[in-house]
């Protein structure tokens, strides 16, 4: 009984951490964030890595977090949005962040798709 009860506030308590975790906002320490999470997996990153890296788990990411993300990443020469297919294909240079977001909250699995948008260095590290 009592371990039932310690992993149930458990789980509450990284509910409710996870409701008050803000996302970073500033672009600058977004890219920052994204890169450092480049360099230590060695690889490109998904929309859902990229939350993380940013103080937000995929699963509570919210519409608005992930424009911000994808705002910053628009506006970057160090990082850039494109899908996998055999490789990297960049997408289009006129990409919105607001309907690639909308793409991924409007499928019934966003998490899933968060993860068909990846993101790469432009310096030539990761492509």
């Amino acid at each position: 009984m009592v371990t039932k009860g310690v992993r149930i506030n458990r789980d509450k308590n990284y509910q409710i951490n996870s409701m008050f975790m803000s996302m970073e906002t500033n672009p600058e320490k977004i890219i920052d964030n994204l890169l450092k999470d480049m360099r230590e997996v060695d690889d490109w990153i998904c929309i859902a890595d990229a939350t993380a890296a940013n103080e937000k788990d995929a699963f509570d990411a919210t519409y608005e977090d992930v424009v911000t993300i994808l705002e910053a990443v628009k506006e970057s020469p160090s990082v850039t949005i494109g899908k996998v297919t055999r490789r990297f294909i960049d997408l289009p240079d006129n990409w919105s962040p607001s309907d690639v977001a909308k793409t991924i909250f409007s499928s019934a699995d966003p998490i899933t798709a968060m993860m068909h948008f990846w993101l790469r260095s432009t310096g030539g590290t990761y492509s």
